[in-house]
């Protein structure tokens, strides 16, 4: 038990350091809301106050404080601007989540395996990994919520349970949720309170509502009322409204078209059924078998096991109600199944974790049948160092020796999807160095001047004030060649992207240059990638131009 328990704790320290490694670096895995988030927060500094917040550019819309103060507090007000500044923070609420796991499980289970599993099953989620370090709400909000209905899960008989103060206390976690990310959480948490409470009341509507209907008003107005303390003290509380509560979330609501895209569409309803594993990425198999035996076996399960079922199964209900479905709007849920994954690991039958290891070995002979020709074709001798090669080769070999020693399989499986994302990082690890930056020339030759970048995507070129501090950043449209040769032709600074082979770049002067990875990729340039391993179609030169006024 001792000798497992350490392996165990080896693990999770691995998941520690590929969360941690590369963590200001300009490829990690990420989603488009980190930009307009780092926008808001460097906008917002710049005035010196907490409120109002300014809004990126493009989007006009005002968002709950909570995560921009954080940024404001840990960049020291844009003194400091660093990206790991704004990530660590997240990171940090992600361990706290998997801590968060590790104690549920522990105290439903009274088995420390047990909830070493699950804590490190919820880091292993690729989810997890993908929102868990960029600067954005959602392992914010997925603490707070995890923790409220945690809490009542746990204390539930406990005498103070019952008393409206612990009802507050849960309130106000559900209401810095809110202050993360938006108030409509409230209809997730309190349907699965709802459902819980009138499970135990045997679906008496009576004794639910002389018993329980108070706690829960309690507990809605004190969410109502912490998240309302941002109209008091915000000084523009119509944007509030108008933006926020009816431009970003009632306008999800819209019907039009509804019944015809619910099942196909850019959002799905699949999206939300199936989040918890589209979420959990390389353990959604495993969670799948799960599942299946949970619900096969309902009426012999935990009482706690059953209660965390309804926590996914309210955030289900509730987020297929929108026109706008993701899978990321479940990611509440991932603690909760996280729980129960590893409530039930050790009764998985070893034969079926031939099949769960497939997708790895798919992923590690991938990165290194990409890797080998980018090394040599694409960057300049040396710039692998021997152990970024070593990271994905020994995720190779100890996928095949859990295929032919299966019985070390369970315990190898999230070891090597962790693995997986250290050699992810490590194919991407020369163009997080000095290949994928600007010297310290070209940074002087930016500095207090204007810069125009290529962009594609809502405040993508945000990412450019850490790559040129100092310079003023504006952006035009990536596709736009006459715009790039206009603003040129006009004595600009010029950001522009061009194949790693071409080395004539017309009249204009080359004050600095980085390799970086192309942005949306055409579909025609993935063949022959893949089948010609024409790596120079990943990658660009990107070069910082002085042009010349005519």
């Amino acid at each position: 038990m001792k000798l497992r328990l350490t392996w165990w704790w080896a693990v999770a320290a691995l998941g520690v350091l590929a969360y941690l490694y590369a963590l200001g670096g300009m490829h990690i895995p990420s989603t488009g809301d980190e930009g307009p988030y780092l926008q808001i927060t460097r906008l917002t500094a710049a005035t010196g106050h907490w409120l109002p917040l300014q809004p990126a550019q493009g989007l006009g819309v005002t968002k709950p404080p909570l995560l921009f103060w954080q940024g404001l507090v840990a960049s020291n007000w844009g003194q400091d601007w660093e990206l790991w500044r704004f990530r660590l923070p997240i990171v940090g609420y992600t361990f706290l989540t998997a801590l968060l796991v590790f104690w549920v499980s522990r105290s439903i289970t009274r088995d420390t395996e047990s909830a070493a599993i699950a804590g490190v099953a919820f880091l292993a989620f690729t989810s997890v990994f993908h929102h868990g370090r960029p600067f954005i709400t959602n392992l914010p909000e997925v603490f707070f919520l995890s923790l409220s209905y945690f809490l009542f899960l746990l204390y539930r008989e406990r005498s103070f349970s019952r008393n409206y103060t612990f009802w507050i206390g849960l309130g106000v976690l559900v209401g810095l949720a809110a202050w993360v990310r938006s108030i409509f959480l409230l209809a997730p948490v309190g349907l699965a309170f709802t459902i819980y409470l009138l499970w135990q009341r045997q679906w008496s509507l009576v004794e639910f509502f002389k018993h329980d209907a108070p706690r829960l008003t309690v507990f809605t107005v004190t969410v109502l009322a912490v998240f309302g303390l941002w109209f008091v003290i915000d000084p523009d509380p119509g944007a509030i409204y108008r933006e926020f509560l009816l431009g970003e979330n009632i306008s999800k609501l819209n019907t039009d078209g509804y019944w015809k895209n619910f099942f196909s569409g850019p959002y799905p309803v699949f999206q939300v059924w199936l989040g918890i594993f589209r979420n959990a990425g390389f353990l959604a198999l495993p969670l799948l078998y799960v599942c299946v035996v949970s619900l096969k076996n309902w009426p012999a399960l935990k009482h706690e096991e059953q209660s965390l079922w309804i926590w996914i199964l309210a955030f289900i209900i509730v987020f297929t109600v929108p026109a706008q479905r993701q899978d990321s709007y479940v990611m509440a849920t991932m603690p909760a199944a996280a729980v129960i994954l590893g409530m039930h690991w050790r009764e998985i039958p070893r034969v079926w974790f031939y099949l769960f290891v497939l997708p790895l070995l798919a992923v590690f002979a991938g990165l290194i049948y990409l890797m080998l020709p980018i090394g040599q074709k694409v960057l300049p001798a040396g710039a692998y160092a021997p152990w970024h090669y070593l990271v994905p080769f020994s995720g190779l070999a100890l996928a095949i020796l859990s295929l032919a020693y299966n019985k070390w399989a369970p315990r190898l499986l999230m070891a090597l999807i962790f693995l997986a994302f250290l050699s992810l990082a490590s194919v991407m690890a020369p163009f997080e160095g000095t290949l994928g930056r600007y010297d310290a020339q070209a940074i002087s030759s930016a500095a207090g001047k204007t810069v125009y970048v290529p962009t594609n995507f809502k405040s993508q070129f945000e990412h450019y004030h850490f790559l040129l501090p100092g310079a003023q950043i504006r952006n035009y449209d990536y596709d736009d060649e006459a715009t790039r040769e206009r603003l040129l032709a006009e004595g600009n600074l010029v950001i522009a992207h061009y194949p790693p082979e071409q080395s004539n770049f017309g009249p204009w002067k080359v004050l600095g240059k980085r390799l970086t990875l192309r942005n949306r990729m055409p579909e025609k340039d993935i063949a022959p990638v893949l089948q010609e391993r024409r790596m120079d179609l990943l990658f660009r030169q990107e070069l910082l131009l002085q042009g010349v006024k005519h």
